[in-house]
């Protein structure tokens, strides 16, 4: 079980309605597409909050979070210079690979996708896609960067698994809502090497309580423990 810890807030501030950019200061260094448990509350809620690492740099750590309900409701709250409680790093992230990569991200699902640009050998192409405001473009460290809408306020209007060819690329890495996700399995195929981010309600994101399973063949997976990072072929959406 990994220690609790807890880490002063450095900057938080919303970047998009909705949307917060938090960044807290850390001794810990985590892959690419790792995740912790973060609560900012005593009592209640009784569960924590796993979100994604999006960025980390000479001690700091920083996420972008989406506030859909109590627990972030509750973070979005806390001010710069207190402090809340981080369990992790945890999850397997992304496996760094070669060749000619995209990264294909859905709304809040661009967050692990920010650190991932960074840990690559050569700038990726990112797709990036949006229901209306967009955010985050300028995180990533990319060789370019498309952008869907599905109001057309920004960018192309549709979806953006409309946005590219798999069979340009050799591997492509995706984290968002699951219809997105499933779009891409039957999208991709087997033209390129396909890493999927899933998306899951955690409440001990250890492996524990078995809450957070997808399909894997005749069994299940444990997105906490065996994910949040799978191969396309390992899971059923």
């Amino acid at each position: 079980m990994k220690k609790e810890t807890r880490a002063r807030v450095l900057a938080h501030g919303e970047i998009a309605r909705g949307v917060y950019r938090l960044a807290v200061e850390t001794k810990q260094v985590a892959a690419p597409g790792c995740f912790y448990m973060i609560r900012a509350w005593e009592d209640e809620p009784l569960l924590s909050r796993p979100i994604s690492i999006a960025k980390q740099e000479d001690g700091v750590t920083e996420f972008l979070y989406l506030v859909v309900g109590r627990g972030t409701k509750l973070l979005s709250k806390v001010k710069v210079g207190l402090k809340i409680t981080l369990v992790g790093p945890l999850g397997n992230g992304f496996p760094l690979e070669s060749g000619k990569i995209a990264l294909v991200g859905g709304g809040i699902g661009i967050a692990p996708l920010i650190e991932l640009s960074h840990a690559l050998d050569v700038p990726p192409d990112v797709f990036l896609g949006f229901r209306d405001e967009t955010y985050g473009e300028e995180y990533f460290r990319a060789k370019e960067i498309y952008v869907a809408t599905e109001s057309g306020a920004k960018g192309h209007k549709g979806f953006v698994t409309e946005l590219f060819d798999a069979k340009e690329y050799d591997v492509i890495y995706a984290c968002g809502p699951t219809p997105m996700l499933r779009a891409l399995q039957h999208k991709v195929g087997d033209d390129a090497k396909l890493y999927l981010s899933l998306e899951a309600h955690m409440a001990c994101g250890v492996g524990a309580c078995i809450g957070c399973t997808v399909a894997s063949g005749d069994t299940y997976k444990r997105v906490c423990k065996e994910g949040p990072v799978f191969l396309s072929q390992e899971v059923q959406l």
